[in-house]
């Protein structure tokens, strides 16, 4: 009786949580997550602002004298989004140091990965790695992937002993491997927060399984 009754003050409080969401501005979007709380696995609901231009004072106090802001990718229309439009600002752009025959961007039959088609796209995206893996048979390769998806496309592509992958762990371990072995390694790569400095023409390819946007 007591977890039913729990339950049932939890739906409550989500429903109106979720209620207050539908009737405010649509500039976020919400995500089911699968965490810990107070060190014990836990389901939650994470909201996330997809546009900060009604956050000005909270984020840019108007005392702060300067903000630099770094990305690959910056626009006028980025600076709307962050609420800086009306702000004395400066848009400095840089060349890349890396040639562009050594970043091509090749979009290659590209399948819909969100969570509700993975388990009929899994494996078709396993068979285009596979070949991947065989055009590059001297180089190493970089998979960027979440853990979710690692997990379930892992066993169909350890039947190439070239690949390597990380838990939670021992990832650092894992990735120090990778960067010192000699031998073309293909690393599937979940959940680096920071870059991930590869150099060198023995690093040959990365793919990119899964966006989190379409317009990415």
């Amino acid at each position: 009786t007591k977890d039913i009754g729990n339950l049932k003050q939890t739906l409550t409080l989500y429903s109106r949580v979720l209620g207050g969401l539908q009737r405010a501005p649509t500039d976020f979007f919400i995500e089911h997550i699968k965490g810990t709380f107070r060190g014990k696995p836990a389901n939650g609901v994470r909201v996330r602002h997809t546009s900060l231009a009604e956050l000005p004072a909270i984020m840019w106090p108007h005392d702060t004298k300067k903000i630099v802001i770094m990305s690959a990718t910056f626009s006028d229309k980025d600076l709307s989004i962050l609420g800086l439009k009306d702000r004395t600002y400066k848009i400095i752009s840089c060349d890349s140091p890396i040639p562009a025959v050594s970043r091509k961007i090749i979009v290659d039959n590209p399948l819909n990965m969100s969570y509700k088609y993975q388990e009929k796209n899994i494996p078709k995206l396993a068979n285009q790695l596979l070949g991947i893996f065989d055009q590059y048979p001297d180089v190493k390769g970089f998979i960027h992937l979440p853990y979710s998806m690692a997990d379930k496309i892992r066993d169909a592509l350890a039947v190439n002993p070239r690949v390597i992958w990380h838990d939670k762990d021992n990832k650092e371990d894992v990735l120090k491997r990778f960067k010192e072995a000699k031998e073309p390694l293909i690393m599937l790569a979940s959940g680096f927060a920071e870059g991930v400095d590869l150099k060198g023409k023995e690093f040959g390819f990365q793919v990119i399984t899964k966006v989190m946007y379409p317009s990415m």
